[in-house]
């Protein structure tokens, strides 16, 4: 059976004697032997506890921190990104799979990490203890380009960490801790397929370690790779039931809610072919697919949709076709018995497509027909004619050409140098410096240029040559225009596509530099032991640049117009210190008092400095129960998109209460990012406890509750809202009004990003874990919940609202898993739960108040065979083993006939999936 940790079929080790916390904290089981004297080189490669610079037992960790390591997670999806997101402190984080069905001034998913659900910018993602290349220009790392072969364990940090890392450790860390010290060679192929037969998978890892030149030297390498063919709406059968969210009809009368979720819904404003929407006696003419006249079938209208009728629809996809491929080698070597150096290098290519929203004609946007368009249906014409009706105004999504598709293909680039030495007196120095860059190129195919689409649809007949032309090119005919039909859905001429199509494109390039270096030692000790300390800097540099085409600066794409450009960049330099303190020793209900006390202070070239703290207790009561709690200051800088991601002028309309509620509209003013933002403030308490009765051996139990306070969170506000807030007495909102001194009349609103939110959460966090021998065999048990008592983002102006409970944020969330094995078979069932939840984001309810509770199971069996020399593994993985089909929510909704029945970042969107493989080592 393969022993390595990257491949054992549980996370508890076997034949153990006792239950401990392993190095982050987590309740694992550990064997009897007595463990060698540590060398010099063993201290320098000490495990120190995700969190915390300075504890390298997690069983003193004021903060919570959960492990889940390699093998759990496989246990899950063999992908361990998706394995990771079901975690309940991660349900809601990105994966590049989950599609969005439109695309602006960013690329599409990348593999993030959102914690608490308050958004991956504030959760910091570690790869063995460090920052990685940025993926993009909100400082996000991607997950999928990590080394999977070579991750040992996943720390998670469920606690503010900003005193142990910098900005961005808000909601907590994620930090990757791999295996550099694997001995031999391990592959693993696997592919997938669903039960419906598509969305099929691949992936391989190629993983290697090697000692050198008499075990000074050790180098490792992990090549790895994967890839998910896409899955659109029409292949479920609960997609095309085309679900959705409406305003209620009857809304307003007693007992009826403000909305429903029915199905059947269609538009009732626009079709395929064409609708007239201009009132009188052409209203709701419908246009078919050959550009025929017909009447539009209507069916029970509400707002812009309806129940029934031929309005156009279509489905949202289910998931992103993706591939990703990366390449990582880690090399280290003693020059001396103190002194240690490494390199670290990693490559990495992701790729995703994915089908967007089709080009609208709708609202300000409209085709306008005028009554000697040369393609008009004489049956229309006749009664244009015949009302005096020179125009019309035409409402359509357009299908001639075809769908466009969303790309992102990012390139990401990694190196890191570094030196660890064993100093006098016992301190140790670990100093590293670091370069990753991330080359982005994202947009769509294909293109539809918006003005041109106009201009080719208002065709004419030509006097001179009575030949179809454009109606511009009569008054300029070298412009290039080429006529074209646009009543039904035709395919576009070879010229017709040349003249409208093109390609929206962007390229961004992200780069991070990172110098760091800390001391640790313990220069003195107190009554109750000794007193370890860290003393560090750390200096990084951030850039960005960002270039759009041509035609999306003009905003002149009807879908996609990716981005008008930006560039920009900060640097900062930070210090700080970390101490363990031990207080008491051997006391009654005291055995082991101890303080944990952090500093950071950061100087940012933009916003000038900040300071970071956090303060944490533990207490062994007695052999059983440990308690824990700890305060924290945090932070989260905004990142290089939100100070200089751009502006665009956009076009205002408010009501002015300085002037009689006079109604203004056209007022140009600046939306986008802000380089006077500064950097958001967390205060974090946890409050929890450990325990581990020695009367019920193996068993282990956590709970830890949480609160957090974000003020000063980066947010915009509506124009409205502004204004509103300043007559209230905002002075600080009143800045970003001009008025006209003579008139007084809003001339411009600075509508940007500004720090203006307050966000507060609470809740609580378990997790319980049991083995024992059962059956002859090894039985464990973990389990994992989070309770999120409370969600509020409150801005000015606004009602809060409590949101726990609603939508996607249930109370409970949580994962359960029972493993067993047994010679060369292990078995694990595995149980995803998200609690019942109110459909609606409050205050609106619909006829189907709650989602129910969801319950997901995944099976995992492996068999394991072959010699010492050359170990083997067969396993079969699948998920969502009930085939249980997502819930809708109040997110699910008809936006421009585009169809979208839930939130995939929750939900399982493929149904049951099995994926088979197999490993060797040797």
């Amino acid at each position: 059976m393969i022993a390595s940790g990257l491949l054992a079929p549980v996370a508890l080790a076997q034949e153990s004697e006792s239950v401990e916390p392993d190095a982050s904290g987590d309740l694992v089981q550990v064997s009897g032997p007595e463990t060698e004297p540590e060398d010099d080189v063993a201290r320098m490669s000490r495990v120190v506890v995700s969190g915390s610079r300075v504890i390298a037992n997690g069983y003193e960790a004021p903060t919570p921190v959960t492990t889940t390591t390699n093998a759990e997670l496989k246990a899950v999806s063999p992908i361990l990104t998706d394995a990771l997101r079901q975690l309940p402190q991660l349900s809601g984080s990105s994966s590049a799979a989950v599609a969005t069905h439109t695309q602006g001034a960013g690329p599409g998913n990348t593999t993030a990490a959102n914690l608490r659900d308050l958004g991956p910018e504030r959760t910091l993602v570690l790869l063995d203890g460090r920052r990685t290349a940025p993926s993009m220009a909100t400082g996000t790392a991607d997950m999928a380009l990590f080394p999977s072969g070579l991750v040992e364990k996943v720390d998670i940090v469920t606690g503010g960490a900003s005193a142990a890392y910098g900005s961005g450790a808000v909601s907590g860390v994620v930090n990757y801790v791999l295996n550099t010290d694997f001995e031999g060679v391990q592959a693993e192929v696997r592919g997938g397929i669903s039960g419906q037969n598509d969305a099929g998978s691949y992936g391989f890892d190629l993983t290697g370690g090697k000692s050198f030149n008499a075990g000074k030297g050790h180098v490792v390498f992990d090549l790895s790779g994967s890839g998910q063919a896409g899955l659109d709406g029409t292949e479920r059968g609960w997609s095309n039931k085309f679900t959705s969210r409406i305003v209620n009809p009857n809304a307003g009368q007693p007992g009826e809610p403000t909305f429903l979720i029915v199905d059947d819904v269609s538009s009732n404003i626009a079709t395929f072919g064409g609708l007239i929407r201009t009132p009188g006696p052409l209203f709701n003419t419908n246009f078919d697919a050959d550009g025929n006249a017909i009447p539009f079938g209507t069916g029970i209208s509400a707002g812009g949709t309806q129940i029934g009728g031929d309005g156009a629809r279509y489905t949202q996809p289910l998931r992103s076709g993706n591939k990703q491929i990366n390449a990582f080698v880690h090399a280290k070597y003693d020059l001396t018995d103190d002194v240690e150096v490494f390199a670290e290098g990693s490559y990495g290519v992701s790729e995703l497509k994915y089908p967007l929203v089709l080009p609208y004609s709708i609202g300000g946007r409209a085709y306008t027909i005028q009554q000697d368009n040369a393609y008009l249906p004489e049956s229309v014409r006749d009664v244009m004619i015949a009302n005096d009706i020179e125009s019309f105004s035409m409402w359509k999504y357009d299908l001639d050409y075809g769908r466009p598709e969303a790309f992102t293909k990012s390139n990401a680039l990694n190196a890191t140098f570094g030196l660890k030495a064993q100093l006098p007196f016992d301190f140790e120095l670990d100093t590293y410096y670091s370069h990753g860059e991330t080359l982005l190129r994202w947009g769509s195919n294909p293109g539809v240029k918006l003005a041109e689409l106009k201009l080719s649809a208002d065709a004419v007949i030509d006097p001179d040559t009575g030949q179809i032309v454009c109606r511009s090119t009569l008054t300029d005919p070298t412009n290039g225009c080429v006529a074209r039909n646009p009543f039904g859905i035709h395919a576009p001429t070879e010229e017709q596509a040349g003249y409208v199509l093109g390609q929206p494109v962007a390229r961004s390039l992200t780069k991070q530099d990172v110098f760091a270096a800390t001391v640790t030692g313990s220069p003195f000790s107190t009554w109750a032991g000794e007193v370890p300390i860290a003393v560090g800097v750390e200096y990084r540099n951030n850039t960005n640049k960002v270039i759009g085409d041509a035609v999306s600066q003009q905003a002149n794409w009807a879908v996609s117009n990716v981005t008008a450009g930006s560039r920009g960049s900060y640097d900062l330099f930070e210090g700080f210190v970390e101490a363990l303190v031990p207080l008491v020793k051997d006391a009654p209900f005291a055995e082991d008092l101890s303080l944990n006390a952090a500093i950071r202070h950061t100087n940012y070239s933009t916003s000038g400095g900040v300071t970071s703290w956090k303060v944490g207790l533990t207490n062994q009561v007695f052999e059983d129960l440990r308690l824990r709690a700890t305060v924290s200051r945090d932070i989260r800088a905004p990142h290089i998109g939100e100070l200089f991601g751009g502006q665009t002028l956009v076009s205002l309309a408010f009501f002015d209460p300085v002037l009689n509620n006079q109604y203004f509209q056209g007022v140009i003013s600046p939306s986008g990012s802000n380089p006077d933002l500064t950097p958001e403030l967390s205060d974090t308490l946890t409050l929890g406890f450990v325990y581990r009765p020695s009367f019920l051996e193996g068993v282990g139990l956590s709970v830890d509750y949480y609160s957090l306070k974000i003020e000063d969170a980066i947010s915009q506000l509506s124009a409205q809202t502004i204004i509103n807030q300043c007559v209230a007495g905002d002075q600080s909102l009143c800045d970003l009004i001009t008025r006209n001194p003579t008139t007084n009349e809003i001339t411009q609103i600075y509508n940007t990003l500004i720090n203006i939110q307050t966000a507060e959460i609470s809740g609580i966090d378990l997790e319980a874990s049991y083995s024992t021998d059962w059956l002859g065999g090894d039985l464990s048990f973990r389990g994992v919940a989070s309770y999120l008592d409370s969600y509020q983002f409150e801005s000015p102006g606004s009602v809060t609202l409590e949101q726990a409970g609603w939508s996607v944020r249930p109370h409970w969330r949580g994962n359960a898993s029972v493993s067993w094995s047994k010679g060369p078979w292990t078995a694990t069932v595995s149980e995803r739960i998200l609690g019942e939840s109110y459909r609606l984001s409050p205050p609106d309810l619909t006829d189907q108040e709650k989602a129910p509770l969801t319950a997901y199971t995944n099976l995992y069996l492996q068999y394991a065979f072959g010699s010492e020399a050359l170990e083997k593994e067969v396993f079969l993985n699948i998920s969502n083993v009930f085939d249980q089909d997502p819930q809708a929510l109040g997110t699910s909704t008809q936006t421009i006939a585009y169809n979208i029945y839930t939130q995939p970042s929750y939900y399982d969107m493929v149904g049951r999936y099995f994926s088979v493989g197999a490993r060797v080592r040797f």
